[in-house]
């Protein structure tokens, strides 16, 4: 069987079958990318590897002129690292989209460019573990406090607490949780918050437990 010919029949496209191996050279010729040794790698030196993948991912994207290129190479990569294929999605899917779908033109402003930049690394709090992703249950509330002018946000029970939450244990900075508003004493229904996880060095914050 002829490799080239069985590729364009698998992708019905000889053209793009060769952009699938030119996307292959260029990741097994990029450090950043290839990662011939990381099953030899500890736990926390994966999770950076992948990371820094996914850092090395957004710098090159918008440097592709071929659309198609462009296409294949993230096709491939992705087929390369499931791992970094999973912490992409959670981050520039479920985070970032939600944010420009949900959030308001102000908040798009401020958050976008950090997450596009990777300032900020996002995850998405939706499931509960006596919920899933039954979003009538969830019991977390957010409660407005009037003098503080802040949201105070809470789990008031064990069957309440964020879980299934994928990049929230060592990885994500920020997170995204889906909240029962409560204002001046009256429900106000399911909303989204922005909620910081980590500082700077990597710790959780006071009041936020992983």
């Amino acid at each position: 069987v002829d490799p080239a010919a069985l590729s364009a029949f698998i992708f019905r496209s000889d053209t793009y079958a060769r952009k699938l191996e030119e996307a292959a050279r260029m990741i097994a010729a990029d450090p950043a990318l290839f990662q011939p040794n990381y099953h030899d790698q500890s736990r926390v030196e994966q999770r950076r590897t992948r990371i820094a993948m996914i850092r090395r991912y957004i710098e090159l994207m918008p440097t592709f002129k071929d659309m198609q290129l462009k296409k294949a190479f993230r096709e491939v990569l992705l087929r390369y690292d499931s791992s970094m294929s999973m912490r992409l999605y959670v981050h520039e899917t479920l985070f970032r989209q939600t944010i420009e779908l949900q959030g308001t033109d102000e908040q798009r402003a401020h958050w976008l460019p950090l997450v596009d930049r990777m300032d900020v690394i996002g995850c998405f709090a939706m499931t509960e573990l006596g919920h899933s992703s039954e979003l009538r249950g969830i019991e977390t509330t957010a409660r407005y406090l009037e003098d503080e002018e802040c949201f105070e946000l809470h789990t008031p029970s064990l069957t309440g607490v964020k879980w299934w939450i994928g990049m929230a244990g060592q990885t994500a900075t920020h997170t995204l949780v889906l909240a029962k508003l409560e204002t001046q004493g009256q429900p106000r229904g399911l909303h989204w918050f922005a909620v910081q996880l980590r500082d700077g060095a990597g710790r959780a914050l006071a009041g936020v437990h992983v």
